[in-house]
């Protein structure tokens, strides 16, 4: 249960001000830069800001589950076994059962009775746990007809499980997992009702993830683009 301590690793921190360099830059993402908006994601990355933001999410999960864990797990079995199916990956080394589900669910097909159970099971389980209202962050390797494809204006379905995290660090890491095509693409995100999982992570408590439940809309607020280099920032608003 080692993964559930990761829950008790922080310090008590109610600062709201933890998260307003994240909040500036989505407030002027109609007038800013794309160097200028890249600029302010490093020094969110780098910055203490980004410290406190964390200790504010390790202290609402303290908050939702008290401080005896296996209580908290004895209360909530089901809560926690569709957490689990989440966040731990299957023993035998087949594929997680969150991510045949994902893929399926973005790509319009029906899914099999165990996915269907799982996807359900996991929506129950978001719907009990803590709500993040925030600046999140995500990021993927698009192709440039990707990019594109995200008209400012636009309101787009989110048909699967959407994950973000506090922490712009975690979003760049996945921004470059592409080919040398591949724009480096970094999403700011103002979600408004994600739920913290990291927690939950036996190995990967330190990504501050933040779900989003399947079918969730946004709306493209703005899209930076910086062709030479390859990279793109897209300003998203949960709606």
């Amino acid at each position: 249960m080692d993964f559930f301590f990761a829950c008790i690793r922080f310090e008590v921190f109610s600062d709201a001000s933890a998260l307003s360099a994240a909040e500036s830059l989505y407030s002027q993402r109609s007038s800013i830069s794309f160097s200028e908006a890249e600029t302010v994601l490093a020094d969110i990355g780098a910055g203490s800001e980004n410290e406190l933001a964390q200790q504010k999410y390790s202290s609402t999960m303290k908050a939702f589950m008290g401080t005896d864990v296996m209580t908290w797990i004895d209360k909530n079995p089901e809560l926690y076994r569709a957490i689990n199916d989440y966040v731990d990956d299957p023993p035998d080394g087949s594929d997680p059962l969150w991510e045949t589900t994902n893929a399926k669910l973005n790509r319009g097909k029906a899914l099999s009775a165990r996915e269907a159970d799982f996807k359900n099971r996991l929506e129950k389980a978001l719907a009990v746990l803590p709500k993040y209202n925030c600046i999140c962050f995500r990021g993927g390797a698009l192709s440039k007809k990707g990019v594109e494809s995200y008209r400012e204006g636009s309101v787009i379905t989110m048909a699967g499980f959407y994950s973000t995290s506090i922490d712009p660090n975690i979003a760049y890491q996945f921004a470059r997992q592409g080919s040398q095509d591949s724009f480096q693409t970094i999403f700011v995100i103002n979600v408004h009702s994600g739920s913290p999982m990291s927690s939950f992570h036996q190995f990967h408590w330190t990504e501050f993830e933040v779900l989003m439940k399947a079918g969730e809309k946004v709306r493209v607020e703005k899209v930076l683009m910086d062709q030479n280099q390859k990279k793109a920032i897209i300003f998203l608003e949960q709606i």
